[in-house]
């Protein structure tokens, strides 16, 4: 993808991990490193699938909500799926194909501990039978402006759109699980971006030796 020696590729591949983490634009990027933007959005699209998946379910206290992502106009309208514990910020998020009750179901049941666990959800139907699951429920009616214990999940979206807007002005739909998991990480450990060596703490397995 970046022509020339291997010393200078290094160099731009750097400079491009380098723009990731400092959330440049890929026209910026592809200004600041020299390559083209096809190069710099697949080098982008590549540390976005490097990053780990965030395994542990959430658990005491979790909101849960559906979010959507695109154009519908366009065809490229996806919708996603997103809890977050607030006490630490962690978030789970997965684009789903509908917001069916087994759907939304199946990923809380997933992605957050069904042990002592209170959901705070809208009061999207969907979610009127979580109790059997385990969970302790409570809803907030969002159309009439109740947002008290849902708010984090709608902190979530707001970020999530703002970073897709600032960073990639558009990407599409294809690229969406992926630009989920980098939301992931830059809520809840934002400090992965720091600088390319933190990212590649994160994202770079260590060698067995023996």
């Amino acid at each position: 993808m970046v022509a020339g020696f291997p010393q200078e590729r290094e160099f731009r591949n750097s400079q491009l991990l380098w723009c990731f983490c400092a959330s440049y634009q890929p026209k910026q990027a592809a200004q600041q490193a020299k390559v083209s933007l096809v190069t710099v959005r697949h080098w982008y699209s590549l540390f976005r699938r490097h990053l780990p998946q965030r395994e542990r379910q959430l658990e005491f206290l979790v909101c849960a909500d559906e979010g959507y992502f695109g154009k519908q106009k366009t065809g490229n309208q996806r919708i996603a799926a997103g809890a977050i514990e607030p006490q630490t910020n962690e978030v789970r998020l997965a684009i789903v194909p509908d917001t069916d009750q087994a759907t939304l179901e199946g990923f809380l049941w997933k992605y957050i501990s069904s042990e002592e666990t209170m959901v705070y959800t809208d009061g999207h139907p969907s979610y009127q039978d979580i109790e059997f699951m385990g969970y302790a429920h409570d809803t907030e009616n969002h159309s009439k402006h109740h947002l008290k214990n849902t708010v984090p999940i709608e902190r979530v979206w707001s970020f999530a759109k703002w970073h897709l807007r600032r960073m990639y002005h558009h990407l599409w739909a294809k690229h969406y699980p992926e630009f989920l998991r980098e939301i992931e990480w830059r809520f809840a450990q934002p400090e992965t971006f720091n600088n390319p060596l933190s990212f590649l703490t994160i994202t770079l397995n260590p060698v067995p030796t023996d």
